[in-house]
């Protein structure tokens, strides 16, 4: 079942990596599976780009899926991963028409590199 893998698979990242490599990633039928990991890595501490690009795809190409809390944590996450350029590949993948979405949070930094958050 459905269950039975998302469950298995947010216990093994390894699994998580080899699901990332195959067509099935693209289906959005398996969204539930990568918001479920993105979820595991807020509790563990852990990060996956990969994974995290995945869920934004998908919300990419079926808007209708899209989660701004999701979206949020996946943002979080990236900006953790300064000075990579983790959070600009995230914000690209993301529609204007949700980046300017009042729920949504912005990041800004000021001359020192300190960052503010803005719930618009």
């Amino acid at each position: 079942s459905l269950i039975g893998l998302v469950k298995r698979m947010a216990q093994n990242d390894s699994q998580i990596e080899e699901f990332l490599t195959s067509i099935d990633r693209y289906n959005p039928d398996n969204v539930d599976i990568l918001e479920r990991y993105a979820l595991k890595q807020a509790e563990s501490g852990s990060y996956n780009l990969k994974a995290n690009l995945a869920v934004l795809k998908l919300y990419q190409f079926n808007p209708h899926l899209f989660k701004t809390e999701m979206v949020a944590l996946i943002l979080l996450k990236a900006i953790t991963n300064l000075p990579n350029t983790d959070y600009q590949l995230c914000i690209s993948l993301i529609h204007d028409s949700h980046v300017t979405n009042n729920s949504l949070i912005r990041f800004e930094f000021d001359f020192f590199g300190r960052s503010k958050m803005k719930i618009l």
